[in-house]
């Protein structure tokens, strides 16, 4: 077996092959695995095409319909990207309720994957989520050409942020969750790369359960930079027509009309650079409307309906005494426990706050960095206004 085609991959295809404009980033993506590490976590808010970049992964691995890439970037760089077993985890498709729920969701996983693609072997319901971990991948790498795998995790943190508010719960979900990163650590000779996607950044690893010890974050890693959202470049490059037009129907230059849409759907900052990127979603629903020159917020606030009025109501407003002109550190890199939130990190990480600027100083030993923050742009903003009246409205309706 060469290649595991999993049900539901079908995003980077549908783009690829439909009438959409693609934004290739298959040559950043080729330029990343060759300098990759074995774990690797990238995340990045809601709507900035996470599951396209993993999905991206599984075909450039997977290699089973090579027609796809013929017009795309990779094929003309000179990097080798091996033929091997990927599979992706998707952990936004279980539904869990509490770690039973979460334990079956991945036996099942393995038991269909091993049953449907006909791996030689079983995975056993008597057996730990450790041990069916460590058995899942033995017999992904013997199927591989390679003898290792590659392992795709999408929405890691969206069992924890489900239950984040049910104490009952959450330490027993985040505890299989260990079990299952400690398997990947254990079996990792077997594993060729694994990525983790995901919008929050929580701890992987801790000492009674172990998990996953060793990890690179490439959310603020320049190689990674532009992996996920539109940068001024791609836009340029992808959309010139729409925007020359577009501009000239505003009455407004080209640039301007880019900076608006900037104004409105970019501001993201990964990098000490001044390069900053779009949100994807959003600018493709701007870009379908008959009207392109009304701007309004397309981040569905549903997605945060349920987590971030509750977040902001448990643990207050005092995070914005670090907006500007204030320094902000390095809070937002900061990984969060279940047990200890870094709010500010957190809104962070959900795109609300973004670097403003950085400033350097230098002495004769190092350099050291300090960033300083804002909201990220108006979309953000009025989303960030809304949860802020649901936690007022949640406070006066405990």
């Amino acid at each position: 077996m060469e290649y595991l085609d999993l049900a539901g991959n079908k995003i980077f295809k549908d783009l690829v092959t439909s009438n959409s404009a693609y934004v290739d980033k298959t040559a950043n993506i080729a330029e990343l695995y060759q300098a990759h590490s074995k774990f690797e976590m990238l995340t990045r808010p809601f709507g900035f095409g996470k599951t396209v970049f993993l999905d991206t992964l599984y075909y450039m691995f997977s290699k089973r319909h090579p027609e796809f890439f013929d017009n795309l970037a990779v094929t003309t760089m000179n990097i080798s990207i091996p033929k091997e077993s990927v599979v992706k985890i998707d952990f936004s498709a279980a539904k869990t309720q509490d770690p039973e729920d979460l334990a079956e969701f991945l036996f099942n996983f393995y038991r269909q994957t091993v049953f449907e693609y006909g791996l030689d072997g079983h995975i056993t319901s008597e057996d730990t989520t450790y041990w069916q971990t460590i058995n899942f991948i033995k017999l992904l790498a013997k199927a591989s050409p390679t003898g290792k795998a590659v392992l795709l995790i999408d929405n890691y943190e969206s069992p924890i942020i489900r239950e984040f508010f049910n104490k009952n719960k959450i330490s027993g979900i985040y505890k299989v969750l260990l079990d299952f990163y400690r398997a990947l650590w254990t079996a990792q000779e077997l594993i060729d790369w694994c990525v983790l996607t995901g919008e929050i950044k929580f701890f992987l690893n801790d000492p009674k359960y172990e998990g996953l010890p060793y990890i690179t974050d490439l959310t603020f890693n320049e190689r990674a930079n532009a992996i996920c959202g539109f940068t001024p470049g791609d836009m340029k490059k992808y959309y010139n027509d729409f925007i020359q037009d577009e501009a000239e129907i505003a009455g407004v230059t080209a640039e301007q009309f880019l900076s608006n849409l900037g104004d409105w759907y970019g501001g993201f900052r990964y990098t000490g650079h001044k390069i900053s990127v779009m949100r994807p979603s959003s600018i493709k629903s701007f870009l379908s409307l008959s009207n392109q020159n009304v701007y309004r917020e397309y981040y569905p606030f549903r997605h945060v309906e349920n987590f971030l009025p509750k977040l902001l109501k448990k643990y207050g407003y005092n995070h914005e005494k670090l907006l500007s002109p204030t320094s902000c550190g390095y809070t937002f890199a900061e990984w969060n426990s279940i047990n200890r939130v870094n709010v500010f990190a957190m809104l962070s990480q959900m795109g609300i706050f973004s670097f403003s600027h950085v400033n350097v100083s230098l002495n004769d030993l190092s350099r050291r960095f300090t960033f300083f923050s804002k909201i990220t742009n108006v979309e953000m903003r009025d989303i960030y206004k809304q949860a802020k009246i649901e936690a007022a409205r949640l406070e006066d309706n405990p």
